[in-house]
Order: structure tokens, then sequence, then C-alpha cells
């Protein structure tokens, strides 16, 4: 299966989600890095290095999982922000193939 997968109702909060400690690049208005905290098929948590961001807004966030050659780049949504760098994101749009791997890595239970 091909093609783009939108964030689904199931795939929000409800969600499963695994403990990851990575880098992450968000991209928007402005960028920043940060350390993934966790992960879903709907989105992540990330503390980012630097309080630039605003609830809204849209970002690229760029992150790789263990075993996968190829970085996931995920158009995501800022929904929540606390205490300026603790950021929640929605994913608003995943490939086929980097939603397969997240809910992969997700149920097999993470890894750093």
């Amino acid at each position: 299966l091909r093609g783009d997968v939108s964030a689904r109702p199931e795939d929000r909060r409800g969600a499963d989600r695994a403990a990851f400690d990575a880098r992450v690049k968000l991209v928007g208005a402005k960028t920043s890095s940060g350390h993934i905290l966790n992960l879903s098929v709907g989105g992540l948590l990330v503390e980012a290095e630097r309080a630039s961001f605003a609830a809204g807004s849209e970002v690229l966030a760029t992150f790789r999982l263990p075993g996968r050659e190829r970085a996931i780049a995920a158009r995501a949504e800022i929904v929540r922000v606390q205490g300026g760098t603790r950021v929640r994101l929605r994913f608003l749009r995943l490939s086929a193939d980097e939603h397969a791997a997240i809910q992969a890595f997700v149920q097999a239970g993470g890894a750093s």
C-alpha cells in the first residue's frame, strides 16, 4: 500500500504510545531540535531545545526510528505547548510506509 495516510481519529490521543529517546528536528516558522519523549501513530511528545512554537502552528518533524534507514519526515500540528519547551504534536499526514513503521515500533514496545 502506497500513498498518504491522514491522521485518523483512532490514531490520536487514545493510541498506544512508546517511550522513545531520539533526536528530532522541527521546522516551521522557526526551527528547533529536541528529544522525542514518546511516540504514537497519532503524534509525538517532544522536549524542544528552544521555546519557539505556538499551539496551532504546523511544522515538519524529522526523526529516525531504530533499524530504519530512511528518516521519517512528517507534517504535524502543534497541539499543546507546556512550560515553553515541551511540545505535543499531532501528525497531519504520514506515508503508508511511515505509518506502518511507527505502528510496528510502538507495538514492539519502543526502544531508544
